[in-house]
């Protein structure tokens, strides 16, 4: 099934961003990483194996399974061991989407909103963390975010998140999801970390694995041979093409809005973007040992993995391409290598769609609600927390205000209302300082409207009024229970509180 031209381009590719080096440089690069071997053991050790960053790309077509391409960066000439299809190494991030597909098939949506603060500390129920207790802490590879959405966590790769989906969903689970999807020869163990990417996978199996994501879940298991032939032209084997739906289509189309959004300046592969549709995941294993691009487009589904063959070494303060980087991420140099490969390989080539949405994707999509709890008269870290553990976004501003300081007084959505996870609720809090203004009219307002305008000012300036009501006699029908006048007067400057008399209009008996 390999497409010898695509083959050779690929290893091409892989050796012009990482050549390898002459004899003599790998001898001392191996002695950079084996610092206790003896000249012997080095002399010997360099023939076969490079001790310098190479690499290896596979893709798969999405619709038969056929393998089209298994490169690797080293020369067979030099090694052959192919790390594309023997290689096992950790995928780092671009194993969240199975966390993600498990998460959608239990009931969670896209629009589900999770913690993302950095570092965070997850209580399980069983030893979890490498000191032996049940308290995993796990640290974003980049910022530590407020409340975000799963599709957020996915295209940003919020480890946070992802620890937290693993505990909740259950890493059997996310297991099981990967074996369906086509990681099927790896060992996969299932533990917490498991969605972090800390089992050892092939290229192969990830590549055909993000196929399903190309194809809404149909899946056609991969296979390097289409057809033995005989010396007499008679068949003996011919691979039989079968693909199986993998779960429910609309699971894989809504979380591929989520991966089509990392190939993009919102996500983490910006430089995989190859401007026609495509998806993909970054994954850049722990100490930066490894580095994964996993992407696809309607057509072709293609990992490239970047790394050391000799062993796990960080990818730190290493010349990669000519330029130097002081760590490598799976969006720095598998990503480029990626959108290089595939602008090859479908130049010419028509651009076509994914497959349409399922009527029901929007069951995937929707951000359940949550009820938004009441912080006022709260202090402020106590009002924050209540919020966060609503799965809502705060937004903190200081007001004067005659409350003591750090106390909230005012909050933009009623307690007790409804609203979608990861909506961002305001909360005014008092700086302690004297809050002044100028009196608001309520010229031709309501009591209700009046009362209403009253409590909004307070909110935003922090000065209390408290209203009374009195009538006054009035011809015109207009005026009837509005106010015609009040005392104070608008515009004057009010300091702390401040009472106010509003005159509602009631109409003349005689007027008639």
């Amino acid at each position: 099934t390999t497409d010898l031209e695509l083959q050779q381009k690929a290893n091409e590719i892989l050796q012009t961003w990482m050549p390898l080096p002459s004899y003599e440089a790998n001898v001392e690069a191996c002695r950079a990483i084996f610092p206790g071997e003896t000249d012997e053991f080095l002399a010997t050790y360099s023939q076969t194996h490079s001790c310098v960053p190479t690499g290896a790309l596979t893709m798969v077509d999405n619709h038969t399974g056929a393998v089209k391409v298994m490169a690797s960066g080293l020369p067979f000439e030099f090694s052959q061991f192919d790390l594309a299809v023997q290689g096992r190494r950790n995928p780092g991030s671009s194993f969240k989407p199975f966390g993600l597909v498990a998460a959608l098939e239990q009931g969670y949506t896209l629009g589900h909103s999770w913690s993302g603060k950095s570092p965070i500390k997850i209580e399980c129920e069983f030893v979890c963390s490498p000191d032996g207790t049940n308290i995993w802490t796990v640290t974003n590879a980049g910022a530590s975010y407020g409340v975000i959405t799963l599709e957020q966590a996915t295209y940003n790769s919020v480890n946070a998140v992802y620890a937290q989906v693993s505990n909740e969903v259950g890493p059997s689970n996310i297991v099981d999801v990967a074996r369906r999807m086509g990681v099927t020869e790896s060992s996969l163990n299932p533990v917490l970390s498991i969605v972090l990417g800390t089992s050892e996978v092939s290229t192969l199996e990830m590549a055909n694995a993000y196929s399903n994501f190309a194809t809404n879940g149909l899946h056609a298991d991969d296979y390097l041979i289409e057809k033995i032939v005989d010396a007499n032209g008679n068949v003996v084997y011919e691979a039989e093409e079968t693909q199986v739906q993998v779960s429910d289509p609309a699971i894989f189309a809504a979380a591929r809005r989520a991966l089509e959004k990392v190939p993009t300046s919102q996500g983490t592969a910006a430089r995989a973007d190859i401007g026609r549709p495509q998806g993909g995941k970054t994954g850049t294993h722990q100490s930066y040992l490894d580095a994964w691009y996993v992407g696809f487009t309607p057509e072709y589904s293609t990992a490239v993995w970047v790394g050391y063959e000799s062993k796990q070494v960080p990818l730190e303060d290493v010349v990669i391409n000519g330029q130097r980087y002081s760590r490598v991420f799976g969006g720095s140099v598998p990503a480029p290598i990626w959108a290089e490969f595939m602008s090859y390989v479908l130049d010419g080539l028509p651009e076509v769609p994914f497959p349409d949405d399922p009527g029901n994707i929007e069951d995937y999509l929707i951000p359940p609600k949550t009820t938004v709890p009441s912080v006022v008269g709260l202090p402020e870290s106590e009002a924050v927390e209540r919020l966060k553990d609503a799965k809502l976004n705060v937004n903190v501003v200081d007001i004067p205000s005659l409350e003591p300081a750090g106390m909230v007084v005012a909050q933009s959505q009623p307690p007790g209302a409804s609203v979608p996870e990861g909506t961002a609720i305001t909360i005014n809090v008092s700086n302690g300082e004297i809050p002044t203004g100028a009196m608001p009219s309520f010229g031709g307002m309501t009591a209700e409207e009046a009362t209403e305008a009253a409590r909004a000012y307070e909110d935003v300036t922090g000065v209390k009024l408290s209203l009374f009501f009195d009538t006054v006699t009035t011809t015109d029908p207009n005026f009837v229970d509005r106010v015609i006048s009040q005392t104070p007067k608008a515009g004057i400057t009010v300091t702390g509180q401040a009472t106010v008399t509003l005159f509602l209009g009631e109409l003349d008996p005689e007027s008639g």
